[in-house]
């Protein structure tokens, strides 16, 4: 783990995120840009028919997951 920027890499030897979502201020790490969203299979958007492989709240503002009972969730920014 890179103790200036909190990111670990290794950490997606174990998991496989459809979306990663970071609480976040101004960019001040190379690693906000984009290297979490290598590691995410995306998720589609609803502001189009792009995909989002990173939320952050620097740029989206708030961020909630709602779980359904079939175990799916939906992602609701602003």
């Amino acid at each position: 783990m890179d103790g200036t920027t909190g990111y670990c890499g290794e950490v997606f030897d174990y998991c496989s995120p459809s979306v990663v979502i970071i609480s976040d201020k101004e960019i001040v790490h190379d690693t906000q840009k984009n290297v979490h969203g290598d590691h995410a299979t995306g998720i589609l958007w609803s502001g189009g028919p792009e995909r989002r492989y990173v939320l952050t709240t620097r740029s989206d503002g708030m961020i909630a997951i709602k779980m359904n009972a079939a175990g799916g969730y939906h992602v609701t920014v602003g």
